[in-house]
């Protein structure tokens, strides 16, 4: 299956709520505080879950239970 061309702009788009929130690698945001944020701004449900895939499988975030954590990958793309 190949990657939705907005994927990638979804993925950043999350990345810039850690970047907001001042996270810095290894940091950790909730999976709420993300989508909230994300939809907030005018995102919708099917960006964020394909821009939320893009970044994991990019290794930019990693998902914990009901947490993402900022990997090293992903502060570098802020």
């Amino acid at each position: 299956m190949t990657t939705a061309p907005w994927a990638e702009e979804s993925a950043r788009a999350i990345l810039a709520i850690f970047k907001d929130k001042s996270v810095r690698a290894g940091g950790i945001l909730t999976t709420s505080q993300v989508c909230t944020k994300f939809l907030t701004n005018g995102g919708r449900v099917l960006n964020y879950l394909a821009g939320v895939k893009y970044a994991i499988d990019h290794g930019w975030i990693e998902q914990l239970s009901t947490d993402f954590k900022l990997a090293d990958a992903g502060f570098a793309e802020t």
